[in-house]
């Protein structure tokens, strides 16, 4: 089967809903449906050489057969690769997801389940790491809310085109909140995104979504590097349970060994939605973060 598909709407205006890290989404239309759907086209292919070009265009298909055979409840589906709409800049298109990112619904959504919420996002990451596949930029803005409130992981994979447009070492695409130390402060290759540094991102997003703000919120990057060097990490959410923040605490260990694989984490956050002492959702923390938004 092809990872190209046809049929995408043409995009009306040419504006992009949103930015992200390594790309920007548009939102058009697909199949005899016309059912809503993102396109992601990334930032690498705005590079004028052909060497260059073709290289990164031949890793991106590498990719895209990757993503298509992946399939999860709480992952984001992949549903080809849209070579028409942008010609010279191949689109990565999925569903349109209508609730937006996970902050986005919790502020619209204070007394969502929010344990429930994190329950799904590290299924997510426990069946990426089954199949061997390293997220590599877990932070809110790549987590989605599908029609059933329910999480989806998304923009897997495409640290991978990073080095393609960085240009300098302490270029680190706006993610540094997210980083475990080892990739801010380890050259070559410890600076590869691993399944332990996901599991450090993903205590951060723990922190992130019972706040509404990234981690270390109002501290610049080179700052935050120099807390995170000095073994600092996030605040303790004021509504977030004593077992939810010891899991978060592991996550975050100097020592990649020590965290906790991902299977580890989902038994652990099991336990927790079964306690009837686990708050469920973090309202007056996000109630805060609307006030002060």
């Amino acid at each position: 089967m092809s990872i190209f598909i046809s049929g995408v709407k043409p995009v009306q205006d040419g504006r992009c809903c949103f930015g992200g890290t390594f790309g920007d989404a548009f939102k058009s239309f697909y199949g005899d449906s016309q059912a809503a759907v993102a396109l992601k086209r990334l930032r690498t292919f705005q590079n004028d050489q052909h060497d260059a070009r073709h290289k990164i265009f031949q890793k991106f298909c590498k990719e895209a057969l990757i993503w298509r055979q992946l399939e999860h409840k709480f992952v984001l589906p992949f549903l080809g690769i849209d070579a028409e709409n942008f010609p010279r800049h191949p689109c990565m298109v999925s569903p349109w997801m209508v609730n937006g990112t996970i902050i986005q619904f919790l502020k619209k959504n204070p007394r969502a389940n929010i344990n429930g919420l994190l329950f799904g996002i590290v299924q997510g990451i426990d069946y990426l790491h089954s199949k061997k596949v390293v997220h590599g930029d877990i932070k809110g803005c790549n987590i989605l809310i599908d029609e059933n409130c329910q999480p989806r992981l998304a923009d897997f994979g495409l640290t991978v085109f990073a080095d393609a447009t960085r240009h300098n070492t302490t270029d680190h695409g706006g993610t540094i909140q997210w980083m475990a130390p080892e990739l801010l402060f380890s050259p070559g290759e410890s600076q590869r995104r691993t399944f332990a540094s996901d599991i450090y991102a993903y205590g951060c997003v723990c922190v992130e979504v019972y706040t509404g703000k990234p981690p270390f919120p109002d501290t610049g990057e080179a700052r935050v590097i120099l807390e995170v060097s000095a073994g600092k990490r996030p605040k303790r959410p004021n509504m977030m349970s004593d077992a939810l923040w010891s899991l978060v605490e592991t996550c975050w260990h100097e020592n990649r060994n020590v965290r906790p694989r991902s299977q580890q984490a989902v038994a652990e956050l099991d336990r927790m939605i079964k306690s009837t002492n686990a708050p469920t959702a973090s309202t007056y923390d996000l109630g805060q973060a609307r006030e002060l938004g």
